[in-house]
């Protein structure tokens, strides 16, 4: 089986084509996010709806929703996150309950690389919210976690080892956080 078939039949993702094994004629590796269409929204209902690209679909513009869009707008075009390698309120188990993430990025290899906690704007990013995602990673067994309001972002890496975790100053691109995680070496066997 490929990566790419047992990405798609276990979390139903697009895959850009730097997703395709050697030998594929590649598009430039970011053709993908190029093409996604942000911010397009419409009324339905009497309530404002956003078209999420990662979704494929509408879905009522809250204000969590909209820090959602513009922190996964700024993961693709800016750090060139695959949007095919991201997953919207992806589902897991947390001792026995069932619970969703913000926004999960993937590596190639399927396993979850950084968890986002998306919170509305005039929520306060507090200790509570840290604890929500740390809470969250026992599970996911991620390096890096980003929490954002849209107005502060918080960029942090987990040693898995200790379970220590240091706040980042930039949040790295995709190629970085591979690297930085060992996993670059994925990444370079799909774009060569």
């Amino acid at each position: 089986k490929s990566i790419a078939k047992m990405l798609w039949k276990k979390f139903r993702l697009e895959f850009p084509d730097i997703l395709w094994p050697k030998g594929i004629t590649l598009r430039t590796q970011w053709t993908a996010a190029a093409t996604v269409k942000w911010f397009q929204i419409r009324e339905n209902d009497g309530r404002r709806e956003v078209f999420d690209p990662i979704r494929k679909k509408y879905v009522a513009l809250t204000p969590e929703e909209e820090v959602r869009q513009l922190t996964m707008h700024h993961l693709v075009t800016e750090k060139l996150m695959p949007p095919g390698l991201m997953a919207v309120e992806h589902s897991f188990k947390l001792n026995g309950l069932s619970k969703r993430t913000d926004l999960t990025v993937f590596a190639p290899d399927a396993s979850p690389l950084m968890i986002v906690e998306c919170k509305a704007k005039h929520v306060q990013l507090n200790q509570g919210v840290f604890d929500q995602i740390v809470r969250y990673n026992m599970s996911l067994q991620v390096k890096f976690l980003l929490v954002t309001n849209g107005l502060s972002i918080f960029f942090l890496e987990v040693n898995p080892l200790t379970s220590e975790i240091r706040f980042l100053f930039n949040i790295p691109t995709y190629s970085q956080l591979l690297q930085i995680s060992g996993k670059l070496w994925i990444h370079q066997y799909f774009i060569q």
